[in-house]
């Protein structure tokens, strides 16, 4: 049970109507709480409905400006808009789903124009942008950036990372899409650090972007350092290693493309063996998978087609399979942990000195002096502040850093926890064993700066659900407003949609004079 008093909770939460009825804040709904009898029953119904939030809310509204009764109270219509942004927003549902018929006739929810879901949808995304910018004021913070190109339509997304927080600030298509330079990008971030009032020169302290030369020269224009995404660099180091078994794995794909027939397809299920995986160009886990379900089927491959027998491996080829499949398991777990959330700039400098000691040839890529790497002085800063090695600081990378030390956060164990050793350690986590059993701990925690932009990357394969085959003539602003709520979803409530009718109500009522 919480800590905060019951008679608290009920008065910054709940709306008292008339007949003993009290309105959640946070949904709308309405629990019956007789006079006298203490708060139980409203209480747990925080506690059944929202157990991860109503304290954070709690504490939000005690430190907002201003009595309780500014709040919107949320009426039946603002409630049901709010129920179907849930609904359609969070289940990646079309917006025309509040007209269909068969959706009316199974639903509870009432009636509701696509015109209308769409307006107050709008304003929504105006109200948690106001929200987002309040949360920004005064924090340092970073920008993960990438780009996405679907159905011939070109987005830039921007997630603003704080120490605490990750927001997303932008999914937008630029002003002129037949210009994808980086100026027209720096216009796209000057309008983003406008929408929201962040200061670049004292809050925005690096990108993180994969090594694109576009993401170099908005860096250098911008005189903001750029941390170049390390998946990004462990996916072309992995593929430098492969160079040399091309022949292997292209010997490996034909195998998989003969038994992806109807007929060997059949015979495979026959056989109660697993289907045929294949070699992505653009997609490096890819060969791992290949291999690995290669040596899975392999044993049953003589009961699917007499005919496979030349594209299967020879016993000296399987050899060198099999020791080109130990190597890729192990890389295949740096890759994996790359993309863990704990993930600091120093463990991936552990990492890539493990990898490189093993796998000789790498260094082109993983090495600290590579030439991809265009802000030495800023990562190899941030990599000694890690390590508690401040004194050792150049001044070339005390400079760099310098914006991230002025107000540095504390260590806090919530950033990273203990966990435990297993019984058969990976390849990456008997690297990063020894470095995290000795690691002192730092005065200035900087673990919260992402040395990836997978985060981005996960958002554009959301993006890719949303903006499916059969929903291209979706708009890309009604798109962008989409994946900014499903993004920010712990960002709006009841309440915000009840503010964003009130809103539009109070815009209408000022057209009409």
């Amino acid at each position: 049970m919480s800590s905060i008093p019951s008679r608290s909770l009920v008065a910054a939460l709940f709306v008292p109507e008339e007949g003993n009825y009290f309105q959640c804040r946070l949904c709308f709904l309405r629990r019956k709480q007789a006079q006298g009898t203490g708060y139980t029953n409203l209480v747990e119904h925080l506690v059944r409905y929202h157990a991860s939030t109503y304290e954070d809310e709690f504490r939000s509204i005690q430190r907002r400006k201003g009595s309780l009764d500014s709040f919107v109270k949320g009426d039946d219509f603002s409630r049901n808009v709010y129920h179907w942004l849930d609904w359609i927003v969070m289940e990646n549902r079309e917006l025309s789903m509040c007209e269909k018929t068969k959706t009316r006739k199974y639903t509870h929810l009432k009636p509701l124009c696509v015109n209308t879901l769409k307006k107050h949808m709008f304003e929504l995304e105006s109200v948690v942008q106001a929200s987002i910018k309040t949360r920004l004021q005064g924090k340092k913070l970073g920008f993960a950036v990438d780009a996405w190109t679907e159905d011939g339509t070109h987005f830039v997304a921007i997630i603003a990372i704080t120490p605490s927080d990750k927001f997303l600030l932008c999914f937008s298509t630029l002003s002129n899409e037949s210009d994808m330079s980086a100026d027209a990008t720096i216009d796209l971030f000057d309008y983003v650090l406008d929408t929201y009032g962040i200061d670049a020169a004292t809050q925005l302290c690096f990108y993180v972007c994969d090594h694109a030369s576009v993401n170099v020269a908005i860096a250098r224009k911008t005189s903001v350092p750029m941390i170049g995404c390390a998946s990004h660099r462990m996916n072309l180091a992995v593929h430098a290693l492969m160079e040399e078994h091309t022949d292997l794995l292209d010997k490996v794909h034909r195998l998989m493309t003969k038994l992806n027939t109807i007929k060997n397809r059949h015979h495979l299920r026959e056989a109660d063996a697993l289907m045929p995986v294949f070699r992505n160009a653009t997609r490096r886990s890819s060969t791992f998978a290949m291999i690995d379900r290669y040596f899975r089927i392999y044993k049953k491959l003589d009961r699917v087609d007499d005919d496979l027998a030349d594209f299967i491996s020879t016993p000296r080829e399987n050899v060198r399979l099999k020791a080109l499949h130990e190597d890729l398991k192990n890389l295949e777990s740096v890759s994996k942990k790359l993309q863990s959330a704990t993930v600091s700039l120093l463990d991936v400098r552990v990492l890539f000195d493990h990898v490189m000691k093993h796998y000789p040839g790498t260094e082109a890529q993983l090495a600290t002096t590579a030439s991809l790497v265009k802000f030495l002085e800023f990562e190899n800063g941030i990599v000694k502040v890690l390590a508690s090695k401040e004194r050792s600081l150049t001044r070339a990378e005390r400079t760099a850093v310098s914006k991230l030390l002025k107000s540095g956060t504390s260590p806090s164990e919530e950033v990273r926890q203990e966990t435990p050793i297993p019984k058969k350690r990976s390849f990456a986590e008997a690297a990063l064993a020894e470095e995290n059993e000795t690691a002192p701990q730092n005065q200035v925690d900087l673990r919260w700066i992402p040395p990836t932009s997978n985060d981005v990357e996960r958002l554009f394969s959301r993006a890719g659900v949303v903006y499916s085959r059969i929903r291209r003539s979706l708009n890309p602003m009604a798109l962008e407003t989409v994946m900014f709520l499903q993004y920010n979803r712990s960002l709006w409530d009841a309440s915000c949609v009840a503010q964003a009718v009130e809103n539009n109500r109070k815009k209408r009522r000022a057209e009409t004079r």
